[in-house]
């Protein structure tokens, strides 16, 4: 051996043990710094892709202008791209009923437009056309790709190719009224335009903003929001503010937790070893030589612990996202990790420096260490006086419990890094998995819409049948491969009466309240929407129960209906959209209705009807998520009809200005089964169509199916988080208690050998492992609660919500870190209850 700093190498090879366990604390603390950016990366430009894909790949949009601002924006040095549209056409008529208009554009609209072609490709000229499928199957002769169309353009017939298909739109299928798609690089001279730019990749859109809004002359000027947010490029200085904010906050702790748990690994390391340091110094080596020491096995551990902790963390994301979308039915090819060359990069160079920060304090106490203390092992000891004690804690506590707790107050830094190390992970799991909540909040987690394959409606219509018959719920249920139908019937409106002191003080906040007096009692006049569910969407429901139950015959029998009472609408005091629950009621409370008279002004309902709340759920099953103003109340198709029943159709009338509908069957929602022949089932629900024209049947499957994609890529990435910080979490606190427990192996046989035997030692054990997990927990609590409430505070600002204490977070994460503690401390047990309990005190630590 050359110099003192030689003695690292044998150290490492002779210490296999302690040093895979510390190699292991870094390789996760590195793959913590590198798997969480690479999460954000990839979870940005997954939503990037998708706004791009829903709303468009352009800046700014302006609408009905003159076509010369066109060239002026074209030769701005700032635009990179530019695309313009017109309509040159609109309101042709085809099979008598449904509308066509064709809008010509250049080549870069289709690319930043969302224009989706199902099957075929892009016009070349202005002689070829994209056409929807639903479309196609309405024309006559029923044309396909490479087939040609004629229609009257401009009071002239006008022939054109059709070179692709569109994917079927939702929206248009309902209104009967579609777009075509063709070519044109020269713009009309006659009519005005509408046109889409994006800015080159250097210029700072939301310092153009304003700049550009001030070309729209008589036209309508409109930045692509959306897109703009993820891009952090938004005009709302507070959108960008708070997206900084939650980003630093998380990214933040990250860095602090892997320092933390890289230190524990060193701290526990150095501590144990004070003896070694102390005969170094003994022997001449200086203060700087055993610092030198430490940092030349950090470097050397540091070498093989950050390049295995970033492909771990970026390959272990990659796995788990891929477990997850497995587990969601398929795998969503737009979930790949995206690999940023500069995260990689940065999480070595915060690899490193996390590893030499973490070392720096206990190789400052190494070198520290008194050669007499050190020798004795006595640094990291504390003493006590030798005094009987007579208190509560040595007349209640038998002799293991005794000594464990005797154990933690004589090593305070043991149990300090330990405790240490589980809050950590607890603030961790915290944070993050609230602020995957709080995401949910904002974005909504879908529901059963999202699962249809058709949606069939009825239009209005004076002149003929304006409601479905059981006969056409039977036809359709009965075609092959038909899985479930869903019978959807119109909404009936009508007024809740709700005490005011029972209106949510967040929902008084945000939006003005219709307050009236009765008797000297104050009642909230509430907007109310009434939907009938059937059998199946009963059964459906009960999977969303918040509180209460859902019985059908119990519903009928007491008047009982459903209430969804969490509101997601826009505020314009507090200009944001606010999701909150507009009343506090509970299961057993009764609800007074009136459906007789919709506006109303200060008077006290007197036709009202009084109804049970049977169950509230946490959102709407069908329809929307959440209630759009006011409260919705879900009953049987037995209680509506016997509500509406009691309606004064004549004095209705009178009071509205409407007529009363009454229940009618106005649709179905159809789920096929997976591997059913769906153009079969398309033509055979297309004879309705033909059969009666006010008839709609939309196949959703395609708009749904994207919907459904972007929803369940946004769980997966948020639900990710939660799993790869939940694993990173559970094996710091297993490395950093399976090492404190083997580095007491001495300890444990000289226990032994005084009389103690295992039973006892486990007992001691596992009582120390309950003080860690709790006592980490709380601090964990103490200090993750309050960085959750920052997030909420920021994300609140961009959409309101309402502030929960966690407590399903809170418990999982107390009672996992105590499990895991304890379930750390028995492979080490079982080790020391094989040891020679001679050599185990003979070793040398």
């Amino acid at each position: 051996m050359k110099q003192y700093s030689d003695i690292t190498f044998k150290y490492l090879k002779n210490q296999k043990k302690r040093t895979i366990l510390t190699i292991l604390g870094i390789i996760l603390s590195v793959a913590l710094i590198s798997s969480i950016p690479t999460m954000f990366y990839s979870m940005q430009k997954s939503e990037i892709r998708k706004a791009k894909e829903t709303t468009g790949d352009f800046h700014f949009a302006y609408s009905d202008v003159e076509p010369k601002l066109f060239n002026r924006l074209k030769n701005n040095p700032k635009v990179s791209d530019i695309s313009f549209y017109a309509d040159i056409e609109k309101n042709i008529i085809f099979d008598k009923k449904y509308k066509l208009s064709i809008t010509e554009l250049n080549t870069e609209g289709f690319h930043m437009l969302p224009i989706h072609i199902r099957k075929g490709r892009i016009p070349k000229n202005n002689n070829e056309i994209l056409i929807e499928k639903w479309a196609l199957e309405k024309m006559k002769d029923k044309p396909s790709i490479n087939d040609k169309v004629t229609f009257s353009v401009n009071g002239e017939n006008r022939v054109y190719t059709i070179v692709g298909i569109l994917e079927n739109d939702m929206g248009s299928q309902y209104s009967g009224e579609t777009r075509a798609f063709s070519l044109s690089e020269k713009m009309p001279s006659n009519k005005k335009i509408n046109i889409f730019l994006k800015l080159k990749n250097k210029i700072s859109i939301k310092n153009n903003i304003e700049e550009f809004k001030k070309m729209q002359g008589d036209g309508k000027f409109s930045p692509n929001d959306r897109l703009l947010r993820l891009l952090l490029q938004s005009s709302n200085s507070e959108v960008n503010r708070a997206i900084f904010i939650v980003c630093g906050v998380l990214l933040g702790l990250v860095i602090i937790a892997t320092i933390a748990v890289i230190y524990n690994a060193f701290h526990i390391s150095v501590i144990e070893r004070i003896k070694q340091f102390g005969i170094l110094r003994s022997i001449g080596s200086t203060p700087k030589q055993i610092r030198k020491i430490v940092f030349k096995e950090a470097t050397l551990l540091s070498v093989i612990g950050v390049p295995i902790g970033i492909l771990s963390g970026i390959f272990g994301l990659k796995l788990v996202l891929f477990i997850v979308s497995r587990g969601g039915g398929f795998l969503i090819k737009s979930n790949e990790v995206v690999i940023s060359p500069y995260i990689v990069i940065g999480s070595i160079l915060l690899g490193f420096a996390s590893v030499y920060l973490s070392a720096y304090l206990p190789a400052k106490t190494a070198s520290k260490v008194s050669p007499l203390d050190a020798l004795n092992n006595r640094s990291s000891i504390k003493k006590e006086k030798l005094k009987r004690r007579k208190g509560i804690i040595s007349r209640l506590l038998n002799i293991e419990y005794a000594m464990a707790y005797k154990n933690i107050r004589r090593n305070r830094k043991r149990f300090r890094i330990t405790v240490f190390s589980i809050m950590i992970s607890v603030i961790l799991f915290i944070v993050f998995s609230t602020f995957t909540g709080m995401v949910n909040q904002v974005n909504g987690k879908g529901n059963e819409e999202l699962n249809m394959d058709y949606k069939i409606s009825k239009i209005y219509s004076e002149k003929e049948s304006y409601s479905f018959t059981e006969k056409d719920y039977n036809r359709i249920k009965n075609i092959d491969g038909v899985k479930t139908v869903y019978k959807r019937y119109n909404t009936t409106y009508g007024t809740a009466i709700i005490p005011f002191d029972k209106i949510t003080s967040s929902y008084k906040e945000a939006f003005d309240t219709n307050l009236i007096e009765d008797n000297n009692n104050k009642f909230n006049l509430t907007f109310t929407s009434i939907r009938i569910y059937d059998d199946e969407k009963l059964n459906i429901a009960k999977d969303y129960i918040k509180e209460g139950s859902i019985n059908k015959e119990k519903l009928n029998k007491e008047n009982g209906v459903i209430l969804v009472l969490n509101n997601k609408m826009y505020s314009k005091k507090l200009d944001k959209t606010m999701t909150t629950d507009i009343a506090n009621l509970k299961v057993g409370d009764t609800l007074p209705i009136d459906i007789t008279k919709l506006y109303r002004g200060k008077e006290y309902p007197k036709n009202k009807i009084n109804l049970k709340v049977n169950a509230i759920l946490e959102r709407s099953p069908f329809e929307n998520e959440y209630v759009e103003g006011g409260i919705r109340i879900i009953t049987t198709e037995k209680l509506g009809k016997k509500l509406a029943n009691t309606v004064d159709k004549e004095k209705y009338k009178e009071d509205n200005d409407i007529e009363f509908e009454g229940i009618n069957l106005l649709g179905f929602d159809v789920q096929i089964n997976e591997k059913a022949d769906r153009d079969l089932i398309t033509k055979s629900l297309r004879k309705l169509e033909e059969e009666d024209s006010t008839n709609r049947v939309a196949d959703v499957k395609a708009s749904l199916e994207e919907e459904k994609r972007a929803t369940l890529q946004m769980m997966v990435f948020l639900y990710g988080f939660i799993i790869v910080i939940a694993l990173i979490g559970s094996l710091n606190i297993i490395n950093t208690v399976s090492t404190n427990m083997i580095l007491r192996k001495r300890e444990f046989s000289t226990l032994k050998a005084i009389g103690m035997h295992m039973g006892q030692i486990n007992k001691m054990v596992i009582l120390e492992g309950l003080l860690y997990g709790f006592v980490g927990s709380i601090y964990g609590l103490i200090i993750g609660l309050p960085i959750s409430y920052l997030l909420y505070n920021q994300l609140s600002g961009l959409s309101g919500f309402p502030w929960t204490i966690p407590w399903d977070n809170i418990s999982i994460a107390m009672g996992g870190s105590i499990l895991i503690g304890l379930l750390s401390i028995i492979i080490p047990l079982r080790r020391i209850k094989e040891n020679n309990i001679i050599e185990s005190i003979r070793m040398e630590e």
